[in-house]
């Protein structure tokens, strides 16, 4: 039997699935107010936490800057704003829609979830060869925050599960089936959710954030291409443990 090229495997479920009921999908303003809203909580939470390691006797107020690149604060703080955050996200959706269809959760076929792994493999294979290349190692950043992580189990449950699962639930899921309904459409979409995804890391250098750039685009198109949000968030999930054990080998040497 002829097996279906990869195009179409790639394509598969490319239209997004309909909002439950007679409800109309939000579009372009209404998914910006309710996305900016659900990252102010996020920051929210994120400072919440900072102020609670301020209040114990172990840091002090000049502690601040200090603990933006400690891996114990950013393991909690990354973990209650993740849930702090996709719970608006969640909540705002389920008000009007069913959750599951809104943000397309769920899976397609197999051999095109293992498709896009191998692309997203394929992606940061190239960009390590090329940062190889240009003699940039693994920032020093990162190396930091396994050092002073303190458990390496949270700091990695934070980052493949909590950030992945917000990031992607805002980006990949709630603003791209709002805007990609609006003038932006889909390729401007995919250009605008990957910059700002790609802005957050501004603890980065240019040619990281560069990188992210574009595996923000390849995330987009995942999305588009799929019409499942799980796929990017487990494209992300996977890049973050890869990331993990790419900071924890260069804080150990081994």
């Amino acid at each position: 039997m002829a097996q279906p090229p990869l195009g179409s495997l790639l394509d598969e479920g490319s239209t997004p699935a309909a909002a439950s009921g007679s409800a109309k999908p939000w579009e372009f303003w209404a998914v910006s107010v309710w996305g900016a809203v659900a990252f102010a909580v996020f920051l929210g939470a994120q400072i919440a936490v900072l102020l609670a390691f301020l209040a114990t006797p172990r840091y002090e107020l000049k502690d601040v800057l200090a603990l933006a690149g400690n891996g114990l604060y950013i393991s909690v703080a990354t973990i209650a704003a993740g849930l702090a955050g996709t719970a608006v996200l969640f909540v705002a959706v389920r008000r009007r829609f069913v959750l599951r269809d809104y943000l397309s959760l769920r899976w397609p076929r197999l051999r095109t979830v293992i498709l896009w792994i191998l692309a997203a493999a394929g992606f940061w294979a190239a960009f390590d060869a090329l940062a190889l290349l240009l003699d940039r190692p693994v920032p020093q950043f990162m190396v930091d925050v396994y050092a002073t992580a303190e458990s390496p189990a949270l700091l990695f449950i934070a980052l493949v599960v909590f950030a992945s699962l917000f990031e992607e639930t805002l980006f990949r899921g709630f603003l791209f089936r709002g805007w990609s309904r609006s003038r932006l459409g889909v390729a401007g979409t995919i250009a605008l959710t990957a910059a700002l995804w790609a802005a957050l890391h501004l603890q980065y250098g240019a040619f990281e954030i560069g990188g992210l750039f574009i595996y923000g685009a390849l995330l987009g198109l995942a999305r588009h291409r799929t019409g499942s949000l799980l796929v990017p968030l487990l494209l992300h999930a996977l890049t973050n443990a890869v990331a993990f054990a790419q900071m924890a080998w260069s804080a150990t040497g081994s």
